[in-house]
């Protein structure tokens, strides 16, 4: 049986990442960078430039100007979510494949994705925390590690999670512990890890289906970003429904019941727009 290791050396050639990527990532996560870095990192990168103008300009970033240069781009959008839009790039192709043993036909797992990002970019609105926007990234990626377990895990091992799951009534993450001791967030988290994303990125997508063993807000909200993915019906899949959040997470977060419906409800309300975005580039 492969090591959790030994399935995130195969990433690269699942996931090839561009260098321009994986440098944005660092200055991101270096508390100590200035927005020069970033703009220095992308208007070089011709493409990406030409995608973040895009999108600084759209209907979405409710703009009062026109923009036409890089920097102010950078600045109306912020640095979170110009990191989002370059792995979103990297990843909606092999994000978009069916992944038949979790339940996901083609494109859930995108949809999945993109609905937990746009819950992550809108939870700051409904919540007693300050969040860090770096959180969009972290929560379209929490699900990422699934994509190796399914290229490199034997068919038998796939039944032996669903056996399980059904005999002792555990969730799929419980029975990816149980039979390799690690999870599709343990595999997530190291290849977000191989990626040199920031560690606050890393953590989020190795405990999101952990409760309480890390209380960050970026963890936090992805945990709470992934159950209304769920909630407005995207990347349901062969976990269920999920659609409560855990009691501890909501009181850390100041988040109420009222306050987690009005959040679903702008989710689903965006995601359409939200998608055709990202589907246009």
């Amino acid at each position: 049986m492969k090591s959790q290791f030994d399935i995130v050396a195969s990433v690269e050639d699942l996931i090839p990442i561009p260098h321009t990527a994986i440098r944005l990532a660092q200055i991101i996560g270096d508390e100590k960078s200035t927005i020069n870095e970033v703009v220095k990192v992308v208007r070089y990168d011709q493409a990406l430039s030409v995608d973040i103008l895009k999108i600084a300009n759209s209907s979405m970033s409710a703009p009062n100007r026109h923009i036409g240069n890089i920097r102010d781009a950078i600045v109306r959008l912020g640095s979170g979510c110009v990191l989002q839009i370059v792995f979103s790039k990297c990843v909606k192709s092999v994000m978009k494949r069916p992944l038949e043993q979790y339940g996901y036909c083609e494109d859930d797992l995108w949809h999945h994705s993109i609905a937990s990002a746009i819950a992550a970019e809108n939870l700051v609105k409904y919540v007693n925390v300050k969040i860090e926007t770096i959180s969009f990234t972290a929560a379209l990626l929490h699900d990422i590690g699934k994509l190796l377990m399914i290229q490199v895990l034997p068919e038998e091992k796939i039944k032996e999670i669903m056996h399980l799951i059904t005999k002792d009534h555990i969730s799929w993450a419980a029975a990816e512990k149980k039979l390799f001791s690690f999870t599709h967030a343990d595999i997530g988290a190291e290849i977000a890890k191989t990626w040199k994303l920031p560690e606050q990125i890393e953590r989020a997508i190795r405990y999101h289906n952990r409760l309480n063993t890390v209380t960050d807000p970026i963890t936090d909200c992805v945990r709470v970003s992934n159950i209304v993915a769920r909630a407005i019906g995207k990347g349901i899949g062969n976990e269920g429904m999920s659609v409560v959040v855990d009691s501890d997470v909501a009181d850390r977060l100041g988040l109420s019941q009222d306050n987690f419906e009005l959040l679903c409800a702008i989710t689903a309300q965006k995601f359409e727009d939200v998608l055709a975005m990202y589907e246009n580039r």
